[in-house]
């Protein structure tokens, strides 16, 4: 059985700032409100502050996160890691841009993220993962376009709300591992310029993106509770797609023009998969196996040529009906 596995770092990369986004969100040498992180702790000057470099929260207490309050920008990433004692990050009511990344990861007792209800700039990556109490997440709708998502190991978060205005994704986006996650719904968003991976997540009863045109590998792996791909309803371009060991699902109509691999494989209750000749890349590859309810396969009878085409162990299949020549 074919599934890919993703390596979970610790820390995630910060990215490096164009020179355009630095002028947006730096600081200027004489600013007075311009600190380093660590100065943040000690004695910040008053009234809104920009903070140098990347600013990291860890073993701070309820006192100390006040001022979190009166931060306006971070020309690098903000942290927040390893501070077992934090059991709610409150809204940041001031925070407009973040220059890096964002990453809320190994807090033992987080249990909320209450937002960030100005925020219109985050030229990094989002990063949550290894919050095992963390139930609710809420970011915030000011974002349009980020680097990459990356939501994991978060056994008790249900679900992801924030985001209501997020139209690109220009890296990967993988929500993963996820274990309470109940429903992952994003209105807005359009294009995933790579992997978009929703894997191990056996709560998941349903995902709605119903924007989402295009994104490069599409994996649909071990969801056990989900039981429809119509979340999906305007996806124009995958170059693959893997829909395997998904157990509630029945039925799959996959019609996205030009896939050049498409494999549905292990899904233990499916029973029929509708296609269309449109559907395959000239020389593509289709791969069926392993659906032990399959009974109907229809749709790819125009097909003219594959460079692959495997359909084997689905054993309620009686034929394959509308196959490629």
């Amino acid at each position: 059985m074919l599934r890919e596995i993703w390596h979970v770092t610790r820390y995630p990369v910060t990215w490096v700032l164009s020179p355009f986004v630095a002028a947006l969100v730096g600081c200027t040498p004489d600013d007075a409100a311009c600190i380093e992180g660590a100065q943040l702790w000690q004695s910040p000057p008053p009234g809104l502050l920009c903070v140098r470099g990347d600013l990291v929260v860890q073993h701070r207490g309820p006192e100390e996160l006040a001022v979190l309050a009166r931060i306006e920008s971070i020309e690098g990433s903000l942290v927040v890691h390893d501070d077992p004692a934090l059991a709610e990050l409150p809204a940041w009511p001031a925070l407009v841009s973040i220059g890096g990344s964002l990453s809320i990861s190994h807090n033992a007792a987080l249990t909320a993220v209450r937002g960030f209800p100005v925020l219109e700039d985050l030229s990094g990556g989002l990063y949550v993962a290894e919050n095992p109490a963390l139930v609710e997440l809420e970011l915030g709708d000011g974002v349009t376009t980020i680097d990459s998502v990356f939501v994991t190991l978060n056994p008790s978060l249900a679900e992801l709300r924030g985001l209501a205005n997020l139209t690109d994704v220009t890296g990967d986006f993988r929500v993963t591992h996820d274990a309470g996650l109940l429903t992952l719904e994003l209105p807005a968003l359009r294009d995933v310029g790579g992997d978009l991976l929703i894997t191990e997540n056996p709560g998941l009863r349903s995902v709605e993106l119903p924007a989402l045109r295009s994104v490069e590998t599409l994996s649909i792996v071990a969801n056990a509770s989900l039981e429809s791909l119509a979340g999906f309803s305007a996806l124009e371009e995958v170059t693959a797609a893997l829909i395997e060991d998904n157990d509630a699902l029945e039925q799959i109509h996959w019609a996205t023009p030009g896939t050049a691999w498409l494999m549905i494989a292990a899904n233990a209750r499916l029973e029929r998969i509708d296609g269309a000749a449109s559907a395959l890349a000239v020389d593509g590859r289709l791969h069926i196996a392993l659906n032990p309810a399959l009974q109907s396969v229809t749709g790819f009878a125009a097909v003219e040529s594959l460079a692959g085409l495997t359909i084997e162990e689905n054993e309620a299949l009686p034929e394959l009906a509308a196959s490629p020549p």
